[in-house]
């Protein structure tokens, strides 16, 4: 699930009380903003500082840059310094999509809907997290860094915590930039569902603990079955590349898998990594072995079931369009694609947080992957 972005207005002075405990019920609970204190004694009554626009308040609170520098892999070993460690490989992958040692990828605009983008990024500095240390950055996915793919169950497992990664580290951020959005305007985020989304991040954030403790922990006995993969191979190489951590909402026939605005349920979560390599390219979608399931099972069949490669191809961009914010793109695709494809493609990104007759659209997307006709290919063969 990608970073909320806010499109309603500023709201001037502070909300009544009525109104606040539509949202916040108990005005006794800790603050929202994280400083510890009762929000009753805390940010209650707070009257928001002044912006033009939601996009500027974001673009404010980014701008402070509230990194986290960690290893994702702490242990005894760990060797100074923390580095930006790339989710997609950066000698690889990286450097094949890259122009002039530029790629593209998602980022944020104030002046556009929702505030996605996509601008041109050194490739060195795309995809990065400060997550690991030098030493286990380079040691733990030298079987990827180093080695062609070759379907190795090692190797599934090692693309599929790299995503992971990255979702563990961006959701550590986006709930600082939250609370610290909530600290500047608390009125505007509990009108805005804000107080609802840190919930949820806050929920995120701990369900991640507990997978960084699963991937870390097979990675301590290499028992690297503990991730069960479809992988499926395309015999010419695409012109983008992903690698993310989502929820699985759906599987292919519609059918509930997660849900995701629930604060109690424990999510069914998948690793997707797609990107080219020789002359191939390769659709990675993993998940934990203590999430495995009935419903999983279905999910794998269901794929294999998939004859038509035009259905295929949609049901992956679909996937990609409403599930990753952690995207590459080289200039031949968005040169091929041109300016109206390019934001036809950003709209479906920003689906989630779109209604219509009262129904989430990101939602109906997932619910019909095979069926949802998109109006982008990012698996088009230049």
């Amino acid at each position: 699930m990608r970073r909320a972005k806010f499109v309603s207005q500023p709201i001037k002075g502070s909300l009544k009380e009525k109104e606040i405990r539509n949202h916040i019920p108990d005005l006794y609970i800790s603050c929202p903003c994280g400083s510890g204190k009762k929000y009753k004694f805390c940010c209650y009554r707070a009257v928001d500082k002044e912006f033009h626009n939601p996009n500027e308040l974001y673009l404010n609170i980014v701008k402070q840059e509230n990194k986290k520098e960690f290893c994702m892999y702490e242990n005894q070993d760990c060797h100074p310094p923390i580095i930006k460690a790339h989710s997609i490989q950066n000698n690889k992958i990286l450097s094949k999509l890259a122009v002039d040692g530029h790629v593209y990828v998602a980022s944020f605009n104030q002046n556009k809907f929702g505030g996605l983008d996509i601008k041109k990024c050194g490739k060195n500095e795309a995809t990065i997290a400060t997550c690991f240390c030098k030493y286990h950055d380079d040691v733990i996915f030298k079987d990827i860094d180093t080695k062609n793919y070759n379907y190795e169950e090692k190797q599934n497992f090692l693309y599929a915590y790299r995503a992971f990664s990255k979702y563990y580290y961006d959701r550590i951020v986006a709930l600082e930039n939250l609370r610290n959005m909530f600290k500047v305007s608390p009125n505007f985020l509990i009108a805005n569902g804000g107080y609802e989304r840190i919930k949820g991040l806050e929920k995120s954030v701990e369900e991640n603990e507990n997978i960084r403790k699963s991937f870390n922990t097979a990675l301590d006995y290499g028992k690297y079955d503990e991730i069960k993969s479809i992988v499926i191979t395309l015999d010419y190489e695409v012109n983008f590349a992903t690698a993310y951590m989502s929820p699985l909402s759906f599987d292919l026939e519609g059918n509930l898998i997660s849900d995701v605005w629930s604060l109690t349920d424990r999510l069914k979560n998948i690793y997707v990594s797609i990107f080219p390599e020789n002359g191939k390219s390769y659709i990675l979608i993993s998940w934990l072995r203590e999430d495995d399931s009935l419903e999983l099972h279905r999910y794998r069949q269901q794929f294999q079931e998939i004859k038509d490669e035009e259905i295929l191809i949609r049901v992956f961009n679909n996937m990609v369009a409403c599930q990753s914010d952690n995207f590459v793109f080289s200039k031949k695709l968005l040169d091929t694609w041109g300016e109206e494809t390019k934001n036809i493609f950003l709209m479906q990104c920003m689906s989630t947080f779109i209604a219509k007759n009262g129904r989430n659209i990101g939602q109906i997307i997932e619910k019909n992957m095979k069926e949802y006709e998109c109006h982008f290919d990012l698996f088009l063969k230049i």
